[in-house]
């Protein structure tokens, strides 16, 4: 139980940095460049939504009982 609730605060963590290291580094490359719509940065925020995505469901299998937590 407590190892599950562990990885779980883990992986969210970890989301959470990864998407303000991301939104972070588009602001910059906005800023650098002055293009707000180029095909790369929106392939970037598309990935950043898809990573959200997956984690939003992943926290719902958990909290719902329909994911089980695979040990190494």
């Amino acid at each position: 139980m407590y190892s599950s609730v562990a990885a779980l605060l883990l992986i969210v963590a970890s989301v959470l940095f990864t998407c303000i290291v991301i939104d972070y580094v588009i602001s910059i490359m906005e800023s650098v460049f002055k293009n707000n719509s180029s095909p790369q940065i929106e392939q970037i925020r598309t990935l950043e939504k898809a990573l959200l995505n997956h984690t939003k469901t992943l926290i719902n299998q958990i909290q719902n009982g329909t994911y089980t937590l695979q040990e190494p």
